[in-house]
């Protein structure tokens, strides 16, 4: 049975109710929505770094003969900081009585890449590969 003096509209609690499950959930989406910008901007400083991380991987030994020992260096802006490092590298698992006749040498070159995030945060990229140099004469 109906009752006479029943509106069919919405009462004042269901609106309340309504624009409260609104808000939450145009909060949340705004956090996604600032966290995938956050991120974007990560994966922009890290695309940085590897390129800084490859170019200087790629300078080990080409203006010189490998040589032994630590460089260090920065960007023109001053951002990120890279720290290269070369090494003989000697087998771990090769026999030391056997003699080497070889004319060539494996270097490994370690390149680590330092930079601070927008949020102050410490952050870094490192890299090593193994090349083959002449030996000393």
């Amino acid at each position: 049975m109906k009752r006479a003096n029943a509106s069919p509209g919405f009462s004042l609690l269901e609106v309340l109710v309504a624009f409260v499950v609104l808000s939450l959930a145009l909060v949340v989406l705004a956090q996604i929505f600032s966290g995938g910008l956050r991120r974007t901007g990560d994966m922009a400083e890290y695309a940085q770094a590897l390129a800084v991380a490859e170019s200087t991987l790629s300078s080990a030994g080409v203006e010189d003969a490998y040589k032994e020992g630590e460089s260090r260096g920065e960007t023109p802006d001053r951002r990120y900081r890279w720290t290269r490092s070369v090494r003989l590298w000697q087998d771990p698992d090769a026999d030391p009585s056997v003699q080497d006749v070889s004319r060539a040498l494996l270097y490994r070159i370690e390149v680590r890449v330092d930079w601070q995030g927008p949020d102050g945060r410490d952050r870094n990229l490192a890299f090593s590969t193994l090349r083959v140099g002449p030996r000393a004469a």
